[in-house]
């Protein structure tokens, strides 16, 4: 469904008014899609959620959400095709962001579940241990990795506070894919990671107050890819309860 305002009557000026970037969030019945949708829409960008094929919708920005339990969101993603959709997006140059859950699939396995994930980036992901309390959940700080290479658009981005909500979290194989991280009892684990056009973050910048918002204004105001095709329907929904928070 197309999130986005209806548009100004009247004659308009690109100049004055540029064209709004296009965003679209993947819709496999596991993510903030109301809280995420509104955020974005109040950023200034064209929200649609897409749950099933379409031929020729076009976007400038793929979000990937979730919450839940980590099979499930692999099963939903492969017998929907929303899959084929992330790799083409990612394959393409188009600038991806995974949020929470939808972080967590990028990697090649989880502890949680036996399906593999994208394995877009070497590593997996593992179970809180060791730690007062699981899941992890409310305010924690998010602290930039100095020295690391991370995307233009985050150059000179504050370090800040964001919201928590997961039990499981990335170990990367490679260093390098770590831009951020955050302190949970013992345990210091990658909260923002990301190589090129594709970054991954396990709070929600949609419940992360202004620096979160903020945190969406930069990716949103990154170079613009290509618009691509997709294959993707608009969604019937808005939001769905994924339930637990044991399971991301």
């Amino acid at each position: 469904m197309d999130m986005s305002a209806v548009p100004a009557t009247g004659p308009r000026s690109r100049a004055a008014r540029p064209e709004r970037p296009s965003v679209v969030i993947v819709d496999y019945q596991a993510g903030n899609l109301r809280s995420l949708t509104a955020a974005f829409t109040a950023l200034g960008a064209r929200v649609t959620l897409l749950d099933r094929p379409r031929p020729g919708l076009r976007f400038d920005r793929l979000v990937v959400p979730g919450v839940g339990a980590f099979d499930w969101a692999c099963q939903r993603l492969n017998s929907t095709g929303l899959k084929e959709l992330i790799q083409q997006s990612v394959a393409e140059g188009v600038p991806v962001l995974g949020i929470c859950l939808g972080m967590q699939w990028l990697w090649e396995t989880s502890e949680e579940g036996r399906e593999p994930g994208l394995g877009l980036w070497p590593g997996r992901v593992i179970r809180f241990r060791n730690v007062p309390r699981v899941p992890h959940m409310g305010w924690n700080q998010v602290e930039w990795v100095a020295g690391t290479r991370r995307s233009a658009w985050l150059v000179g981005f504050p370090s800040g506070y964001a919201y928590f909500a997961h039990s499981y979290y990335p170990e990367p194989a490679d260093p390098d894919l770590v831009w951020a991280v955050t302190e949970y009892g013992s345990v210091r684990f990658p909260s923002v990671v990301g190589r090129d056009h594709v970054v991954g973050v396990q709070f929600h910048p949609e419940k992360s107050g202004t620096w979160g918002l903020a945190f969406l204004q930069r990716w949103l105001e990154e170079g613009r890819a290509p618009c691509i095709p997709s294959a993707y329907l608009p969604s019937i929904g808005d939001e769905v309860d994924a339930g637990s928070h044991s399971g991301h």
